[in-house]
């Protein structure tokens, strides 16, 4: 895919950048017609004065933290080299006032328009050359970064837990691998060890909603329906994640889901009512929560 997108990429940019190489840079005067008035240079000169009021503005918004150093670099490098190109014109406006009437009047040779057109092939070739090879920069950096990460793409989900695992060991302070580390656990059903990766996530970013809700999910799944501690410490869990992301309507369910183990049902068919809100009507999560709150209510506890 990585590839194709590239390829794609390079295409664009070649054509958006090559067409200019590819017009003529200026059409050959008709015999007796003086372009370099009084009108060009004023023009010339107005388009100076906005260039260097440009790099002046750059200037001030680097200043002000309106902008990174790589775009100032970037947004000055082009005022710089259109500047160049508005100087060079006014050189050659200059130059050209102070020619005969003779040679302002002759039209222009074929031998540089030649020139100029072998000149832009030789430009094309040369941008092509390097767009593609910065797209193959960009391939490679991707790679190496995926390699560098040990992840090995047709690995079995249990190899790619142990390669996780000797990572944070190594690293055991990597909140994303911690967060990783707890997904993978519940995936493959190892409770003990997500819940263990869960809280290190909560210790590392204590405003982690996902561990919250995750560890209420757990202690929900693996409590003991006689001992109503777990339910009680799962809606700890629970009324955290929603403190971060009211409304979310997983945690509003399965806190009812703790609530009837609780039996405090009326307080359970408030959560999953809530939790109906946040979902599409009629959509199967939500068809699902009416089911359960019309068995609620008929007794089915």
């Amino acid at each position: 895919m990585f590839v194709v997108i590239a390829a794609a990429l390079i295409i664009v940019v070649v054509l958006l950048i090559a067409w200019p190489l590819f017009r003529n840079s200026a059409k050959q005067r008709p015999t007796g017609i003086d372009t370099s008035g009084a009108d060009g240079s004023v023009d010339l000169e107005s388009e100076r004065q906005n260039i260097l009021a440009s790099l002046t503005d750059l200037e001030a918004d680097l200043q002000g933290g309106k902008i990174s150093q790589a775009d100032y670099e970037r947004l000055k490098d082009i005022d710089e080299h259109r500047l160049a190109g508005i100087l060079d014109k006014i050189d050659s406006a200059a130059a050209a006032t102070e020619a005969p009437a003779g040679i302002q009047d002759m039209a222009a040779p074929a031998e540089p328009a030649t020139r100029f057109r072998t000149m832009n092939i030789a430009g094309f070739i040369l941008l092509i050359l390097l767009v593609a090879g910065g797209a193959s920069g960009v391939y490679y950096y991707q790679n190496a970064g995926l390699q560098e990460q040990n992840i090995d793409s047709t690995a079995n989900p249990l190899e790619m837990v142990a390669q996780l695992e000797r990572k944070l060991r190594e690293n055991p302070d990597d909140l994303q691998g911690q967060i990783m580390a707890g997904r993978s656990y519940m995936t493959i059903q190892r409770t003990e060890d997500a819940r263990n990766a869960w809280n290190k996530v909560l210790e590392l970013d204590p405003a982690n909603v996902e561990a919250q809700y995750s560890l209420g999910y757990l202690l929900i799944q693996t409590a003991d329906s006689g001992d109503p501690r777990n339910f009680e410490q799962a809606i700890r869990h629970l009324d955290a994640a929603l403190l971060l992301s009211p409304g979310l309507p997983a945690a509003l369910y399965y806190k009812g889901v703790a609530l009837t183990h609780l039996k405090r049902y009326d307080e359970a068919e408030n959560s999953w009512e809530s939790a109906l809100q946040g979902l599409p009507p009629g959509s199967e999560d939500a068809e699902f929560i009416k089911d359960a709150i019309r068995k609620l209510k008929n007794g089915n506890r």
